[in-house]
């Protein structure tokens, strides 16, 4: 398995949305990702998927 890494810390947007932003860091392309969420009875129901894909970026130091 791979650890996503985010892009952000999740946060709650001025809708009341659950966003979460990252990316996955395979090669030679990276898949980029952004979820965004609502709360349903009690519960966090995926609202909406962005998924597409760009150049992998290097590492950052001490990634």
């Amino acid at each position: 398995m791979i650890d996503p890494k985010l892009a952000r810390a999740a946060f709650v947007n001025d809708q009341g949305m659950l966003r979460i932003t990252g990316f996955f860091l395979t090669k030679p392309e990276q898949v980029n990702f952004d979820l965004a969420f609502q709360p349903v009875d009690g519960q966090w129901r995926l609202f909406g998927i962005s998924v597409n894909t760009s150049q992998a970026k290097p590492p950052a130091p001490g990634d």
